[in-house]
């Protein structure tokens, strides 16, 4: 918990009779997760007695750039971008409140837990490869077909999120710039699973481009951690 006047970033270290740790206390406003990747591989640099370079373009840069883009008239392109993905869906709040598809009361058919124990990581990772596309795609495509078979809805959607870093200006940026995008599926028949993954890669990339959050509408969240195949 912050207090007031409190700084938001903390640094403790602690030696064990074994062990030597070092703790960082970040809040979220000032860095997300890329941040920390970023801070443990300059701290790994220099304790391996390498040089770290200072940043050519910082979190400052990158508000001023957002805020050019705004003025420019980013916001309305966003908003339009958005408005056309979206045309059409009717939904309004989260399919799983569809209490007639399952016992919410008792948590039937709510548990996914270790119904993934047998996927082997590398044939993920090849077919991916093959078609190329992201672990993120795949994913994201599997779960809105799911959600759609489960709601019996044939247009739905889902909130997911990615670092803000789409410019190659901005890969180093240690800041809290992660965005939320929306990737909707709308059901087609005997659409083929190719076809499916690589339509939402596709739009997986164009909707990225979009530089303004949106909203968590219907309450539904999806993140791919990258790790998740680590069985």
């Amino acid at each position: 918990t912050y207090r007031e006047n409190d700084s938001l970033v903390h640094l403790a270290l602690a030696e064990t009779e074994s062990y030597k740790y070092m703790f960082f206390d970040v809040a979220h406003i000032i860095g997300d997760g890329i941040t920390m990747n970023i801070l443990m591989e300059d701290l790994k640099k220099i304790y391996d007695g390498e040089h770290v370079d200072k940043e050519t373009f910082t979190f400052y840069e990158y508000i001023l750039d957002h805020e050019a883009d705004q003025k420019a008239g980013g916001e309305q392109r966003d908003v339009a971008e958005v408005a056309r993905l979206m045309e059409g869906n009717r939904l309004t709040r989260t399919a799983l409140l569809r209490h007639d598809r399952q016992d919410c009361s008792k948590g039937v058919y709510n548990v996914i837990r270790r119904r993934l124990d047998r996927i082997v990581r590398k044939q993920i990772l090849y077919y991916c490869k093959m078609n190329n596309v992201s672990e993120n795609a795949l994913f994201l495509a599997a779960f809105n077909y799911t959600l759609a078979l489960f709601s019996n809805e044939d247009d739905v959607f889902v909130n997911s999120i990615h670092s803000g870093r789409t410019d190659g200006r901005f890969a180093g940026v240690a800041g809290c710039i992660f965005r939320t995008y929306l990737c909707r599926y709308q059901r087609v028949a005997h659409e083929k699973v190719n076809d499916l993954i690589t339509k939402t890669g596709k739009q997986i990339m164009n909707t990225m481009k979009v530089r303004t959050s949106v909203s968590c509408m219907g309450a539904m969240f999806l993140q791919y951690q990258g790790d998740i195949l680590s069985v």
